[in-house]
């Protein structure tokens, strides 16, 4: 959810946002570059429900995520996959996913992937499919 979010013009007069977003766990600041805010701009509201996508920023161990992208929460479609971690250490079975999953899946969905091992489970971000 956007908590905050701050509109404010570069020295060359284009629009940006500064965010706050949080969900139930933590809170993160963000920022949305002038790019990205014009395809953005009416999704840009407090207290709107978004799933972003985007890349983490650290700096002076501050993180920031930086948006490329958001859609409304209920509009997201997700596909979560859970994968043995040998089975994902082989490049065919990784390739035959990635098929799959193209070739079935729209474009507007986004997919994750939790790989198992006897000793962690580790959970990949979901990814947007364009």
């Amino acid at each position: 959810m956007l908590s905050e979010v701050k509109v404010r013009n570069t020295k060359k007069g284009d629009k940006m946002a500064m965010l706050r977003l949080e969900d139930l766990t933590a809170q993160v600041d963000g920022v949305v570059f002038p790019k990205s805010f014009e395809r953005l701009e009416a999704l840009l509201q407090t207290d709107a429900r978004l799933m972003v996508w985007g890349k983490v920023d650290r700096r002076d161990e501050m993180l920031q995520l930086i948006v490329d992208d958001a859609e409304p929460i209920d509009e997201v479609q997700i596909v979560m996959i859970e994968i043995d971690v040998q089975r994902a250490k082989n490049i065919q079975n990784l390739h035959q996913l990635k098929e799959i999953l193209l070739g079935k899946i729209l474009h507007r969905w986004c997919f994750g992937c939790r790989f198992k091992s006897p000793r962690s489970d580790r959970f990949v971000f979901p990814k947007k499919i364009k």
